[in-house]
């Protein structure tokens, strides 16, 4: 379930209810609910930690465990206002399921949000995204434990010439590293020169990566991008000690799927709708039939939020200015064949700093900002559209 409406609706909306705020009309309404729960509150704070246990876990949300138990808080108290509502006959058990579900997809992107930016604020992340960009972008390499040739993926590019062998036309293909070695990769283990690393992240973002080197090390230690150290040790560290290119070598050892994920960070909130939301039916005698307000069946009906799709949804599209609709398709197409899990969205000439962002995040500012109205930001999301699709140069003005 999902409204859009513009600045002066909203407006209009919030003058509305301050009116009745002024009116007592909320007071009243408060009142009555809690007259209704009075008589319950007992019977649900006996079993509250088990039902918000139950809550917890049919949400699944990312990140801490705080923000999981605080939405399961916060929708627990809707479900209670809802079946008191619905009691009293202001509402149908309809119309309270589609509010219940509209609260909680509202919670899970709030909570979703809040971990996401946490987490890419963190400098350990922000160097794990800069040292995969660094090799996909060529910019750095890593090399076998004896030096050898890993795989293309890893800042190696290909070359084929055409030579004869006897007579007959032979392909003859060499392998060439790029950039900078920063490290060494044998099966699923990742070993980073420590110092190497560091310098071609702090290199590509400057800006992102704000942290000492030294400093860095406990971050990713504390956030468990480590597979390993050697803090155990007589002589405890954080790095660990390997023999690498004939020599001992102190070294940061991650796994291959921490530094590329085999899935990216996105915001898939539609698994969500039809999670099963029923209430705990055995709060008290008199707790309220929790099933009335389940938002299992709204679900049905509801739309869907956002996902990694090449198509833009009905209701996005219809708030996009008909003159950008063609190069916003032509974007987000783009966006999801990249091959970096987190692409920079750059839109400088503008105002805008680079930032390394996931595809859904990628595509959802450029469609703020093209939704937005303001003649800057719709020129930030032109130029950032642009200069992903190759075609900034070509066309500066029209940026």
């Amino acid at each position: 379930m999902s409204e859009r409406i513009t600045a002066g609706e909203a407006s209009k909306r919030l003058l509305e209810a301050q009116k009745d705020a002024r009116n007592g009309l909320y007071a009243q309404a408060m009142a009555g609910y809690i007259e209704w729960l009075a008589p319950r509150i007992e019977a649900i704070q006996a079993q509250l930690a088990d039902i918000v246990a139950e809550e917890r876990e049919k949400l699944c949300i990312d990140g801490h465990a705080r923000s999981s138990d605080n939405t399961a808080n916060l929708l627990l108290g809707m479900k209670c206002f809802l079946q008191y509502a619905y009691e009293i006959g202001t509402i149908t058990a309809e119309e309270a399921r589609a509010y219940l579900l509209r609260c909680k997809n509202a919670l899970i992107r709030i909570a979703e949000e809040a971990s996401r930016e946490d987490r890419e604020e963190k400098q350990s992340e922000q160097w794990r995204k800069l040292i995969e960009s660094a090799l996909i972008n060529k910019s750095a390499y890593l090399v076998g434990p004896d030096g050898e040739y890993p795989g293309l993926e890893y800042g190696w590019e290909q070359s084929v010439r055409i030579v004869e062998q006897d007579g007959v036309p032979e392909n003859d293909e060499t392998f060439r590293a790029k950039g900078k070695q920063i490290g060494w990769i044998e099966g699923d283990d990742i070993y980073l020169n420590p110092k190497a690393a560091y310098d071609v992240a702090k290199a590509l973002g400057s800006s992102d990566l704000v942290t000492l080197e030294s400093t860095l090390r406990k971050f990713l230690h504390q956030d468990g991008l480590l597979a390993s150290t050697d803090l155990d040790k007589k002589r405890p560290t954080i790095t660990v000690r390997r023999r690498l290119q004939k020599s001992q070598k102190d070294v940061l050892h991650i796994k291959r799927s921490t530094l590329f994920p085999s899935d990216p960070h996105v915001d898939s909130s539609d698994s969500h709708d039809s999670v099963d939301s029923e209430p705990h039916e055995a709060a008290s005698e008199d707790a309220p039939d929790v099933s009335q307000v389940d938002d299992e069946k709204a679900s049905e009906s509801s739309s869907k939020v956002d996902s990694d799709t090449t198509q833009i949804p009905n209701e996005d599209m219809r708030a996009i200015p008909d003159e950008y609709r063609d190069i916003l398709v032509r974007y987000q197409q783009k966006v999801f064949s990249l091959k970096p899990d987190t692409p920079i969205w750059t839109a400088p000439d503008s105002g805008y700093k680079n930032t390394m962002f996931g595809k859904s995040e990628h595509i959802m500012r450029t469609k703020s900002l093209l939704k937005s109205g303001e003649l800057n930001k719709i020129k930030a999301a032109l130029e950032a559209m642009k200069r992903t699709l190759g075609e900034y140069q070509e066309d500066r003005r029209g940026a």
